[in-house]
């Protein structure tokens, strides 16, 4: 009991910064993956409204911008970029590769279509 306090008082506050400084990486490394996530499923919930609304995943910088188009007009981008910057992010992309969000959104089984196992 001793030695636990003598180590809680020596090292604590020496334990207490690492595991502040170490928790921010791992906090924004998890919201970085979230925002994508988020960005995806708005981006295609948005074309899905869409009278013929297709998407296009462009990387910008090691992250992906979702263009999301009705017809041959963009109408958004997720996450939301200058509109500005349109033409030098679409210069190297090919448009012929946009897909409907149907082809994108999960796949969610049908009550019906589930192949359940006998014990």
């Amino acid at each position: 009991m001793r030695n636990a306090i003598r180590y809680g008082v020596k090292y604590g506050p020496l334990a207490y910064e690492a595991f502040k400084h170490g928790r921010e990486p791992a906090q924004q490394a998890m919201q970085s993956a979230l925002a994508k996530r988020n960005a995806r499923k708005t981006a295609i919930e948005h074309a899905a409204t869409l009278r013929n609304g297709t998407l296009l995943k462009v990387l910008h910088e090691g992250r992906p911008i979702w263009f999301v188009f009705s017809d041959d007009e963009i109408v958004a981008t997720y996450p939301p970029v200058p509109m500005a910057s349109y033409g030098e992010l679409l210069r190297h992309a090919d448009l012929a590769n946009r897909v409907k969000p149907e082809q994108l959104a999960p796949q969610r089984p049908t009550p019906g279509s589930v192949i359940r196992r006998k014990r």
